[in-house]
C-alpha cells in the first residue's frame, strides 16, 4: 500500500516536470525562433532595397603628357572608349574621325582628365569664344580663315598671308563630289568628301591655326600636293641645313625634303608641320610673291597644320607638343538619387508585395542624410520586439560625387 502511494507521488512529480518543461518551451523557445526569424527578415528587405535604388558610376583616367606649358591648346586625341556621351572634367568637347577634341592648358608635366560615365546623359558646359564662323570664313582674334566649297584657300594674320591654295591629288586637280561645314562653340568644321578621300579642317576658338587632316577612302599610291601662293617673307627655316634669306630681286628656288617649315619676317611667322617627310619646293620670281609647293605622300596619320605665329622660338612647342594614354574604366557603386525618387512613389504595400515580405510581420526604412530624410517606408514600430539595424551608405551622383547617408532597417 505504501508502495503505491509512492509511485502515484512520483508519477505526479513526473508529470508536473514534463508541463513546466512544455510551459518553459512555448515562453521561451518560440520567442527565439520569432527572435531569429524577425532578424533574418533585416537582410531581406536591405538586399532588395539595394538592389532597387543602387547604381554604378565609371570613370577611366586620360593622362597628357606636355613638353612645355600650353595654353587654349586644341587637343586632338584618338578616343579607345565606345561610349558617346560622358562628362570629361566640365570641357565642352567634341567627337569627330575617331578623335575626342577639346581645348585646355596644359602644364609641362602629366595633366590628368577623368572621363565619367553612366546611365544618365551629361549636358556639355555653356561656352563663350571669340570664333565667328559661317560656310566661307572663320575668325579669331587677329586672323581670318577662308573657304571655298570647304577648302582652305585664303588666310590673314591680320593681314593677308596666304593669297591662294590649290590642291591636287596625284597630279589632278582635287574634285569636290560633297562638302559640309559644321561649328561649336570651340572649333569650325569643314569636310570634303570625294571618291578618293576625306579632307577635313578645324579652325580653333583663340587660336591662329588651321589643321587639316587626309583620309583614304580606297587603297592605292597617292599623292596629296598642295601650292600656296603666300605673303612675301623674308625667311624660311626648317632646320640648320635647310635655312636661309629669300632674295626677291632675283628668281630663286629651293627643293627639300622636310616635315617641318617656318616662313617668317619681323613679328609674323607661319609654320607649316606636316604628318609625313614630304617634298618642299620654295620658288619666287623677281616679280611674283613666294610660292610654296608640297607633295605629301599618305600614310595612316596623313595631315598638315598651318600655325600663324610671332616668334620663331615657339615652333618647338608645335612638334608634338602633347602625348595621351587612357587607363581603364573602373566602376564606383552607390544609391542614386533618381532611382531612390521612382521608389519613393512605391506605396508601403506594394514594397511589402515586392519584397516578398510575410504577411503578418511588418518593417520600416528609413534613409537620411546629416540634414535631411530622403527615403521613409513602412508603419510606426511598437515599443517591444523590434530588430532593428543600421548602416552608412553613399549617395553616388552622375560625376562620381558622394554624400554620406544613414540607413536604418527595423523588422518586428
Amino acid at each position: 500500500m505504501n508502495k503505491r502511494g509512492i509511485s502515484q507521488v512520483d508519477w505526479a512529480i513526473s508529470l508536473a516536470v514534463f508541463l513546466l518543461y512544455i510551459a518553459w518551451f512555448f515562453v521561451f523557445v518560440t520567442p527565439v525562433s520569432e527572435r531569429a526569424e524577425l532578424t533574418n527578415l533585416i537582410p531581406l528587405v536591405e538586399d532588395r532595397l539595394l538592389e532597387d535604388i543602387s547604381w554604378s558610376v565609371y570613370k577611366a583616367p586620360m593622362i597628357i603628357t606636355s613638353n612645355t606649358t600650353l595654353i587654349n591648346e586644341p587637343l586632338i586625341v584618338e578616343f579607345p572608349f565606345d561610349i558617346e556621351n560622358f562628362y570629361l572634367d566640365g570641357k565642352y568637347w567634341i567627337l569627330d574621325r575617331g578623335n575626342l577634341i577639346f581645348l585646355d592648358n596644359l602644364s609641362e608635366e602629366e595633366n590628368t582628365f577623368w572621363i565619367v560615365d553612366s546611365d544618365e546623359s551629361y549636358s556639355l558646359p555653356f561656352v563663350m569664344n571669340d570664333l565667328e564662323p559661317n560656310s566661307e570664313f572663320s575668325s579669331t582674334t587677329g586672323f581670318k580663315a577662308y573657304f571655298y566649297n570647304s577648302m582652305f584657300y585664303k588666310a590673314d594674320y591680320p593681314t593677308q598671308k596666304i593669297n591662294g591654295v590649290s590642291y591636287n591629288l596625284n597630279s589632278v586637280s582635287l574634285d569636290v563630289t560633297t562638302n559640309s561645314f559644321t561649328s561649336t562653340p570651340i572649333t569650325s568644321i569643314y569636310k570634303v568628301i570625294n571618291q578618293a578621300i576625306n579632307h577635313t579642317s578645324y579652325i580653333f576658338a583663340k587660336n591662329q591655326k588651321v589643321y587639316n587632316y587626309i583620309d583614304l577612302n580606297v587603297e592605292g599610291n597617292y599623292i596629296f600636293e598642295l601650292s600656296f601662293d603666300l605673303f612675301k617673307y623674308s625667311n624660311y627655316f626648317t632646320d640648320n641645313l635647310y635655312m636661309g634669306v629669300f632674295n626677291y630681286s632675283q628668281n630663286e628656288t629651293f627643293e627639300y625634303s622636310g616635315d617641318i617649315l617656318s616662313l617668317y619676317s619681323s613679328n609674323s611667322v607661319l609654320t607649316l608641320i606636316l604628318g609625313e617627310e614630304s617634298e618642299i619646293i620654295l620658288h619666287h620670281t623677281n616679280s611674283s610673291n613666294l610660292q610654296l609647293t608640297v607633295e605629301i605622300p599618305f600614310s595612316s596619320n596623313t595631315f598638315y597644320n598651318l600655325i600663324f605665329h610671332e616668334d620663331l622660338d615657339d615652333r618647338e612647342d608645335f612638334i608634338v607638343p602633347y602625348s595621351a594614354k587612357f587607363g581603364m574604366f573602373e566602376g564606383e557603386e552607390g544609391i542614386s538619387l533618381e532611382k531612390l525618387l521612382i521608389l519613393n512613389q512605391s506605396d508601403y504595400k506594394t514594397l511589402k508585395s515586392d519584397y516578398n515580405y510575410p504577411k503578418d510581420k511588418d518593417f520600416s526604412i528609413e534613409l537620411s542624410n546629416s540634414t535631411t530624410t530622403l527615403f521613409n517606408k513602412g508603419p510606426v514600430p511598437p515599443v517591444t520586439n523590434i530588430y532593428s539595424k543600421e548602416t552608412t551608405q553613399w549617395m553616388l551622383d552622375k560625376l562620381s560625387g558622394k554624400t554620406k547617408l544613414n540607413l536604418i532597417i527595423k523588422t518586428w
